[in-house]
């Protein structure tokens, strides 16, 4: 049972989070647990309705009104289920307070820069690292402005070379030469400002919802400490957009979003002449590795008609376009050396519910592959195609929900007993006096004779 009070002062850690998907633009609410698992209270999507484009809103007025929404029936779901397990009484509104929207954009870049600094044997301190990363931010703003194709996001410090050796902890070292390497990362240039029109437009204030990094709070959530620590490479295998983030001693070492995924195998589906829904049945049916498969006839009703696929064909597709995405996920692994960095793979996102995905990774990358989890989640299918979302969940982020004592209707209200009055006519015998005055009465003070 949620405490009330708790959760109205903030110690129970409610997060609402968004993620805006080329396919749906979903929405979740949940808490972590004392063993930190995830306990989900409600979740719900909205069809995007081609106004997202690669994690990118493409039509602002379309993807509001789609958001409001998605966040009234999440609201209404919260509100229904909250109150089903009696958690919250009858008496008290619910108010989503705050939101986390993740940010995952298909033309996502990382781009390196190196800072150096000479010192006359000098102690490092966190300051003189913080001027630095101050330096790179914004030499690399100046270089990749707002109104530019692509502007700057986010950064991570990649290694620290302190006269000429690499440390992974440089603070309270002596030295007289500094290098600091970063990877900093792009977006489209008009991504955040499409993003905050659209939160605008669907009643979302400055202040009310904040960005996460997609790529990194996924890693944060699904990656174990070792595999952190040791080196992996962590594939979102999405609708329309595969993002391969590549994580070595703790820290983001090569990202790259391709604007690439499952919906190819989909449209592939529909060259035969079968509608989208049908391609879709088909593509979680059949398997990606074609040569292992027995030729099958599967008959489905198309157009009123009854059409037989043999599956061998069906897999021949779906196996030809996922060697393109793996082929291309291999390609970005062992650029700029970061192969070499790479000891295992996790794979998650609703691509990797395909049959016959991870061994066809296994076979390109060359190292173990698993299908990731968040929280103890890890089981359920649906969970890995909102692992992005859900990742922002796990991590806490902060409270969203906030408790309000529903207002007493007037009616609802008791009254005192107020003293009786006597019932008069509007027309008692003082004022029908006064009335004969006014008319009879001359201003001098005596009777008219008027009449």
């Amino acid at each position: 049972m949620v405490d009330l009070e708790k959760v109205s002062s903030g110690i129970k850690k409610f997060t609402v989070a968004i993620d805006f998907g080329s396919a749906f633009i979903k929405g979740a609410m949940g808490v972590v647990t004392e063993n930190g698992s995830i306990e989900l209270v409600a979740m719900e999507k909205e069809p995007s309705c081609g106004s997202i484009s690669c994690g990118k809103v493409k039509n602002i007025e379309q993807a509001s009104g789609l958001l409001k929404t998605m966040m009234k029936k999440l609201k209404n779901r919260i509100s229904k289920n909250l109150r089903q397990h009696g958690e919250v009484p009858e008496d008290y509104k619910i108010e989503i307070e705050k939101v986390y929207v993740t940010v995952n954009v298909g033309n996502l870049q990382g781009v390196s820069k190196m800072i150096e600094r000479n010192h006359d044997h000098e102690e490092i301190t966190q300051e003189l690292l913080d001027n630095m990363m101050c330096e790179n931010v914004r030499l690399t703003q100046r270089k990749y402005p707002k109104n530019s194709s692509f502007s700057f996001y986010k950064s991570f410090p990649q290694c620290y070379i302190v006269d000429g050796v690499v440390e992974e902890n440089p603070v309270g070292l002596i030295c007289d030469h500094l290098m600091v390497e970063y990877q900093n990362i792009l977006v489209p240039g008009d991504y955040f400002d499409n993003l905050e029109m659209c939160m605008q437009r669907a009643g979302f204030e400055n202040g009310s919802y904040e960005l996460i990094f997609g790529v990194e709070a996924l890693a944060n959530a699904s990656l174990t400490p070792q595999e952190m620590k040791e080196g992996a490479v962590l594939v979102d295998f999405g609708e329309e957009v595969t993002s391969v983030s590549i994580w070595n001693n703790n820290t983001l070492k090569y990202v790259y979003e391709l604007p690439k995924g499952s919906s190819r195998i989909t449209a592939d589906l529909e060259e035969l002449k079968i509608p989208k829904e049908i391609a879709t049945v088909l593509k979680h049916q059949g398997c990606a590795y074609e040569k292992y498969t027995k030729s099958q006839m599967v008959t489905y009703e198309i157009y009123g008609t009854n059409r037989s696929f043999d599956m061998r064909t069906i897999n021949g597709i779906i196996e030809c376009r996922v060697d393109k995405l793996m082929a291309l996920i291999a390609k970005v692994k062992d650029s700029v050396h970061a192969g070499s960095l790479v000891n295992s793979a996790i794979v998650v996102g609703g691509g990797c519910n395909l049959k016959g995905a991870k061994e066809k990774m296994e076979e390109y990358l060359g190292v173990g592959v698993r299908k990731g989890s968040v929280g103890t989640l890890s089981t359920n299918a649906d969970v890995r195609s909102w692992a992005s979302l859900l990742s922002v969940i796990y991590l806490g982020k902060g409270e969203s929900l906030r408790l309000e004592k529903i207002p007493q209707k007037i009616e609802d209200v008791p009254v005192k007993n107020a003293p009786k009055r006597s019932k008069t006519s509007v027309f008692s015998l003082p004022k029908l006096k006064t009335m004969f005055d006014i008319v009879f009465t001359d201003p001098s003070g005596k009777e008219s004779d008027k009449f």
